[in-house]
């Protein structure tokens, strides 16, 4: 008799095993639901990234030091190129004018006037030489 109890015993621990530990299981479902569904959400903020760029015309080679700004309706941003020759905006999906306000050293300026929106975030200036 002993035996048999011991052996429901252990079969009803396994069963519960098996079911995901009763109410204790389902709650672990629902954590990793939530969970899922944290992780599929986007973070608040800035929707996206936009990339202005400086290079030499002819070599195509980055210029660091280049600074430029980002126009839209409600703002103005600056920045300036780096090693990469690049400026990364993290703004709101939009359009924006890309103007160049100072060329990097031993380059020549232009008033080209580029522009940027949700299909195109990239701007390009390529600048000639002194």
């Amino acid at each position: 008799m002993k035996k048999y109890v011991t052996l429901v015993v252990a079969i009803g621990f396994c069963l519960f095993l098996l079911t995901g530990c009763g109410s204790a299981g389902g709650a672990q479902e629902n954590a990793d639901a939530s969970l899922e569904e944290e992780e599929d959400s986007e973070p608040a903020g800035p929707d996206d990234e936009y990339v202005v760029a400086v290079m030499d015309d002819k070599s195509e080679d980055p210029l660091s030091g280049a600074k430029v700004q980002v126009i839209s309706d409600a703002e103005t941003l600056d920045g300036t190129t780096d090693a990469d020759g690049v400026v990364i905006f993290k703004i709101a999906d939009g359009h924006y004018t890309v103007k160049l306000v100072e060329a990097p050293k031993g380059y020549e300026g232009t008033a080209e006037v580029l522009e940027m929106t949700e299909s195109e975030k990239s701007a390009v200036f390529r600048l000639n030489k002194n």
